[in-house]
């Protein structure tokens, strides 16, 4: 779900943004330019990769993003944009709420016997 939000705003921003690197309101008080919308769009189809791929690796992409949105949250509380490429003073709640979604993601999810039986639910190996 993660992903499939982030590539929607990340095609979104590109398609509003266009080749410039101004800032423009995307929805509502959120606002993005080139740079940003690439970010949410590469977050978005990495995550929608994990999405289709084994429990450990959509483990790390919900930890990875975290961090990553995390530290967009923490820049985005600076004043005028990060590093002056990226408007991510009106992402800031999105930021907040992803990085929160994944960090609790990456780390509290497990995944089930019935959709992954190989997965030993972290029972120690024998075979060591």
């Amino acid at each position: 779900m993660l992903g499939t939000l982030l590539t929607l705003l990340g095609l979104a921003a590109l398609v509003v943004c266009g080749v410039g690197m101004e800032t423009v309101e995307l929805l509502g008080p959120l606002e993005a330019n080139l740079l940003l919308g690439l970010v949410w769009l590469l977050i978005g189809l990495l995550g929608l990769a994990a999405f289709t791929s084994t429990p450990p690796a959509s483990r790390g992409y919900l930890r990875g993003a975290g961090l990553l949105f995390g530290l967009l949250t923490l820049g985005g509380l600076a004043s005028g944009p990060l590093f002056g490429l990226l408007p991510l003073g009106g992402a800031l709640p999105l930021h907040a709420v992803a990085a929160l979604v994944a960090v609790w993601g990456g780390f509290r999810l497990r995944p089930n016997r019935a959709t992954c039986p190989d997965t030993n639910m972290g029972a120690p190996n024998p075979e060591r």
